[in-house]
């Protein structure tokens, strides 16, 4: 009967590595300063303290990982809101340089913050928002790498207005 004992406490490693890797990752998140000096990308687009790409890209990860069967419900609303402070991060920074797509992008946003699900919505409609906001966050993610290390790892291109012809 000792076996009996035993599951308890092989479940509860489960459950608290998951809570505590997400802590750390918002503490990494908000404390991680920017090595080195400013480089001319930095001019371009400076980026917020605490913008950490790995960081939040696990954070989308997982939370694109997370099945509506075998996830909790707190679980996924405390993974809507570290995704919600990254994109937040993000969205600025990850904007592509193009006007038009770069306003489309922003009222997306906008719209699925004010869409955030209420406690009377049930547990799928949690789940689908989180998954939204995470293939968001990706997407900002990429930009903002873009934005900063350019195609093929150099700078950005500068759009350059020709005059005549």
């Amino acid at each position: 009967m000792t076996h009996s004992a035993q599951p308890p406490a092989s479940a509860q490693p489960f459950s608290v590595p998951l809570l505590q890797g997400q802590e750390p990752l918002m503490e990494e998140t908000t404390t991680h300063q920017p090595s080195g000096p400013p480089s001319n990308s930095d001019v371009h687009v400076t980026p917020a303290p605490g913008l950490d790409p790995d960081a939040a890209t696990l954070i989308a990860s997982d939370a694109l990982a997370f099945q509506i069967g075998t996830t909790t419900r707190s679980v996924i609303e405390r993974q809507t809101e570290l995704l919600k402070e990254q994109i937040e991060a993000f969205s600025e920074a990850g904007l592509p340089e193009d006007v038009i797509e770069a306003d489309q992008q922003r009222e997306e946003i906008r719209a699925l913050f004010a869409a955030t699900p209420t406690l009377q919505d049930p547990a799928f409609s949690v789940h689908t928002h989180m998954r939204a906001l995470g293939r968001v966050l990706r997407r900002h993610i990429s930009q903002y790498q873009v934005n900063q290390e350019g195609e093929g790892g150099e700078p950005p291109a500068r759009p350059c207005i020709e005059s005549g012809s």
